[in-house]
């Protein structure tokens, strides 16, 4: 009798083996998929008019780069999209309590949702999500959730009208490529991307991220394609950009200015000009390179710089006509009566040129002067020498000998007087062409001036603001 009660409780212990929590799984795998004969190229849906809706969520991780010159805009994101599967449901209680399980992408179906503004050169990808090979989570209820890790490329047309000071906006479209509305209902999953994990980049400022969904209509299909798309929103940080090119670049085109102050015996004018010039064509040659190759919009620096430009070569041609009125001759033809009126005879006393030049007193006037008193001296000696008598002018008296010679003496200092008066003339007339081209050069610099600095604030006041 005991020898029966051993057997049947070992052929009970054999018949009732302990189950593994691996095998529960195992079970639930083969119940899921081989024994439902699960199709994963067939929409998870019950009725074939029904719609798969799908939530769709972006989490930006790091801005990885912004190539102004190809337009692109390269992000390090997760994807995440959930959606229901009716037919990959089971009771826990069944599989150890088994609530959630990771599969493999390839054995459930997935929605086709690709970026259509996708720039990658991976061809593998093509901007298609459903190539990812990141596990689905599944749970008991049939809702399926895919976080997937990824690179986006996408276009980006850049807007570098106030460069360095621009915004960017580069939309992430995201939809499906094959399914329309009715099969297929792409949602966001909030009003915009999470940015609780993004890391910060040295160049650009993240704004916003706001998502918006859409419904669209093609050319090849009449049925409307929803779609999500994130609106990346970047502002510049221009503090680098400020320190190494705006403020040379302003410094730079306030140098030529300097060439009004210089005499214009010195000749270096117009070769400083130049040189400034050369300086200023370097730094556009750098600005060049940064910014796309775009004409739908000038850049204000570009603007800027023509501007620059443009008045530098008006200020060469002004430097030209001064340095031909300081180098006048005498011989040349006269002053316009416009020019003596407006310039010489108002203008200069206005600038305070021509009184400066008024108080230096020529030494021809201190000749002239010495000259006149020399000639009331030789008249006085003929008054006196007169009345002497006819006898006394036969002997010898170097009185007499000094007043026969006083008409020689007379016609001389007439001609010396001449040529002094010529000379003061001469010198008058170079003088009153160095006070005009001197009165010019100071009506420039004032001019130029103040052009520049309303150029300056004009152009960086349209800027729509700066981020250190």
């Amino acid at each position: 009798m005991l020898f029966k009660v051993v057997i049947v409780n070992f052929l009970f212990l054999i018949g009732n083996k302990p189950s593994f929590p691996h095998q529960n799984e195992e079970k639930l795998f083969h119940d899921l998929f081989e024994t439902n004969n699960y199709n994963p190229s067939v929409r998870p849906v019950v009725n074939d008019k029904d719609t798969v809706n799908v939530t769709f969520g972006l989490t930006l991780c790091q801005l990885v780069d912004v190539q102004e010159k190809k337009e692109l805009l390269v992000l390090s994101t997760l994807v995440k999209q959930i959606w229901q599967n009716p037919f990959l449901k089971w009771h826990p209680e069944k599989y150890s309590n088994i609530s959630v399980i990771h599969i493999d992408p390839s054995k459930v179906w997935k929605p086709d949702i690709v970026l259509y503004n996708n720039a990658g050169e991976d061809r593998l990808f093509g901007g298609n999500l459903e190539t990812m090979k990141s596990r689905i989570i599944l749970d008991n209820t049939g809702v399926t959730t895919w976080i997937t890790p990824l690179i986006l490329t996408s276009k980006c047309d850049m807007n570098v009208k106030y460069f360095p000071f621009d915004t960017q906006r580069c939309p992430l479209k995201f939809g499906s490529w094959t399914h329309d509305k009715h099969r297929l209902n792409i949602i966001n999953e909030s009003r915009s991307a999470v940015l609780e994990k993004f890391a910060n980049h040295t160049e650009w400022y993240l704004v916003s991220a706001d998502a918006l969904r859409s419904e669209q209509k093609y050319i090849c299909c009449p049925e409307l394609y929803p779609d999500v798309t994130f609106t990346i929103e970047l502002r510049r940080r221009s503090l680098f950009y400020v320190c190494n090119l705006i403020f040379p670049l302003i410094v730079i085109s306030l140098l030529p200015i300097l060439s009004f102050i210089l005499p214009a015996s010195s000749g270096e004018r117009i070769s400083l000009v130049f040189t400034i010039l050369l300086s200023l064509t370097v730094f556009m040659t750098i600005v060049a390179g940064i910014i796309p190759d775009t004409s739908d919009s000038v850049p204000l620096v570009s603007i800027f710089y023509l501007s620059v430009l443009f008045e530098m070569v008006i200020m060469i041609l002004i430097l030209c006509y001064i340095m031909t009125l300081h180098h006048k001759a005498a011989c040349d033809p006269p002053m316009p009566n416009w020019m003596r009126r407006y310039v010489l005879n108002w203008l200069s006393f206005l600038l305070h040129v021509n009184e400066r030049n008024l108080l230096k007193a020529p030494i021809e006037h201190k000749l002239l002067e010495k000259q006149d008193l020399l000639i009331q001296f030789m008249k006085n000696i003929e008054k006196k020498t007169s009345g002497a008598s006819i006898s006394k002018r036969n002997s010898f008296d170097p009185q007499s000998e000094v007043s026969s010679n006083i008409p020689d003496i007379f016609a001389k200092m007439d001609s010396f007087k001449q040529a002094i008066s010529n000379k003061e003339c001469e010198s008058n007339i170079l003088k009153e062409w160095k006070i005009v081209a001197m009165t010019l050069d100071r009506c420039a610099l004032l001019c130029f001036t103040s052009l520049y600095l309303l150029l300056i604030i004009g152009c960086f006041s349209l800027s729509p603001g700066y981020a250190p």
